[in-house]
């Protein structure tokens, strides 16, 4: 019987310890909840929705992930951007984001961390690239098990052989009071 205890109270050991590593500490996965924001623009400040290959791309990206449960829960979070050639990536604190470049599949991969939280606050990173190939770039920002694959982002650029830009998608983007990205098509 002592045999069958201990058992019993191994398997009871490793389900609660699963629970505990799954999404913000309640047992469930995605139950946290994320607000994330990217935009694209040139050195002199211009947001546009087409480059051209080889002009330099700065991606402006702002992402928080918010629980309900106290204490933090570490959140990983994965970048990804095809076709391009990474050149500088950093928080906005000036730490540097490693990139990993995957050249049978031309792809730049980011990963990123947070803390999911009550309070949790916006990261803000830049990171700088250029277009080695023209067509459409779609670049997506995917969050862990914790949270629900709905907040998942996608956002897609083109990029052109013939160096014509177009300025006619220019977007700004601001922060609401509630400390959420707002932006404004215009």
């Amino acid at each position: 019987m002592k045999k069958l205890t201990k058992k019993t109270a191994l398997l009871l050991t490793a389900v609660m310890c699963a629970n505990m590593f799954t999404a913000c500490g309640t047992g469930k996965k995605g139950t946290c909840k994320a607000t994330a924001a990217m935009s694209f623009g040139t050195e002199d400040g211009g947001h546009r929705t087409r480059y051209f290959k080889g002009s330099r791309v700065i991606m402006n990206l702002n992402y928080k992930v918010t629980s309900e449960d106290t204490g933090d829960t570490p959140v990983k979070v994965v970048l990804t951007i095809p076709n391009v050639k990474g050149i500088e990536a950093k928080y906005k604190d000036g730490q540097d984001i490693p990139s990993e470049y995957n050249s049978k599949k031309n792809v730049t991969t980011y990963e990123l961390t947070t803390n999911a939280s009550k309070n949790a606050q916006m990261q803000e990173c830049v990171i700088k690239f250029t277009p080695v190939e023209a067509g459409n770039v779609t670049v997506t920002l995917v969050f862990d098990d914790n949270v629900d694959a709905s907040y998942d982002v996608k956002r897609s650029f083109e990029i052109t052989d013939d160096g014509i830009d177009d300025f006619t998608d220019y977007y700004t983007y601001d922060v609401d009071g509630d400390g959420n990205l707002v932006i404004v098509y215009g």
